[in-house]
């Protein structure tokens, strides 16, 4: 719950590997273009047998850690800024521009986003309770 900035003098974790020789990259992490085109890179490399690499993928968190967080730690941003952000609605536009999809076509898969999870809900609800104990029995600590 502390601002980066306040507990480390890094910016980038792609510069704390550089004295390791690490190939790496920033790149903008709601951009996915961007993010495959440095992954693409890489992955020809690794199964050239190079490596190993990184991929640092700045990203911004709309929320804070749980729900009433009150993220005095996190930078605010409006909500036309965090639209500009939002990897989504780029990856969205970023299909119309190249004519990938149509409005229409984006409409249809949100409605049909939508209805699987409200069916995936349904069933959630219409199902049995968890036993007593599963969480006691898949939670491990040392």
């Amino acid at each position: 719950f502390t601002a980066r900035d306040e507990h480390t003098t890094v910016e980038r974790v792609s510069d704390v590997v550089a004295p390791y020789g690490l190939d790496r990259v920033t790149v903008d992490g709601g951009d996915a273009p961007a993010i495959h085109a440095a992954f693409a890179g890489f992955l020809a490399r690794a199964r050239a047998g190079e490596g190993p690499f990184l991929i640092e993928a700045l990203t911004h968190r709309r929320s804070g850690h749980y729900e009433g967080d009150p993220g005095q730690y996190r930078e605010r941003l409006a909500a036309d800024e965090w639209n500009e952000k939002d990897p989504v609605l780029r990856f969205e536009r970023h299909g119309l521009e190249r004519g990938w999809w149509t409005q229409d076509e984006l409409a249809g898969f949100a409605a049909r986003a939508a209805e699987d999870v409200r069916r995936a809900v349904e069933r959630g609800l219409a199902g049995p309770d968890p036993e007593v104990g599963l969480a006691e029995r898949l939670t491990y600590a040392a």
